[in-house]
């Protein structure tokens, strides 16, 4: 168990201080007082993550009867993993035949996808350690003068959202009335709602330096089994959905990671007629 919670606070400091070194034109106050306060609700959901996969894999039956395709012996079980919110077992001959065989826990089998020419092979890694005066540098403590720099800012920063909805909106031209105007402080109302409901977190919301136009990235951590492809996709109509008629639009990329989703919104700016 402790070797696990190393393992992810040695993690989640090392994604810290990589991102904080290449990049360069970012507040780093800001930042790293944003990864301070997401660390602990972080590491809380990704252990119950692995609760879960790990429940999910002791509760699976491992089916028996796989035979081999070339000498029509049965197979051995030899390992599984939680894939996609299924479990796929791996089988190997025990006379060492080729080729193996992974079926998921619902008796479909698992096909490997085709390798394409214009694909370069993946090489894996070694993760190098955490250099601990890089720890010390970019991954601040609760008494680091950042923290109550970052808790100052973040409630002007609420409280200016507020008062500007509390304001009103300015008066609209024709073409504005017909798209729904939310502010930023509505927006993320709506979105934790949707995204609670779906068995997400509540989003962080960070706004883009320098951008033209009002730009978020926003994160949330997955708590189901859900795999990539699945949870992108949950992801994607959910907030596509809750958006759809308003004066706030998706783009670039969705990026997957440990559960932890992460995208971008704008508020579009409409052209008078």
């Amino acid at each position: 168990m402790q070797q696990e919670e190393k393992y992810l606070n040695d993690l989640y400091d090392s994604q810290t201080i990589i991102f904080a070194k290449k990049k360069k034109h970012i507040k780093q106050s800001s930042y790293l007082y944003q990864r301070w306060k997401a660390k602990p609700t972080y590491l809380k959901l990704v252990r119950e993550r692995l609760a879960q996969k790990a429940l999910l894999l002791s509760r699976t039956v491992i089916p028996e009867d796989i035979y081999c395709l070339q000498c029509k012996r049965r197979m051995r079980a030899t390992s599984k993993i939680v894939d996609e919110g299924r479990v796929l077992i791996f089988y190997s001959c025990l006379e060492g035949h080729l080729p193996k065989r992974a079926l998921y826990n619902d008796g479909s089998e698992w096909v490997p996808p085709r390798e394409s020419e214009d694909e370069k092979p993946y090489k894996l890694r070694k993760r190098k350690k955490i250099k601990e005066a890089d720890r010390e540098k970019y991954c601040i403590k609760d008494d680091d003068p950042c923290v109550h720099i970052g808790k100052f800012w973040e409630k002007v920063y609420d409280d200016i959202l507020i008062l500007a909805d509390i304001l009103g909106p300015k008066k609209l031209s024709p073409q504005e009335t017909k798209v729904e105007q939310l502010s930023i402080f509505k927006i993320k109302k709506r979105l934790n709602r949707v995204l609670i409901n779906q068995n997400y977190t509540r989003i962080s919301c960070i706004e883009k330096p320098y951008c033209k136009e009002t730009t978020f990235i926003i994160k949330t951590l997955d708590l189901s089994v859900r795999g990539e492809t699945q949870s992108l996709q949950v992801v994607r109509t959910t907030i596509q959905n809750a958006i759809q008629g308003t004066n706030w639009c998706l783009y670039g990329d969705f990026i997957f990671k440990d559960g932890l989703v992460s995208l971008k919104i704008k508020m579009t700016k409409l052209l008078s007629s």
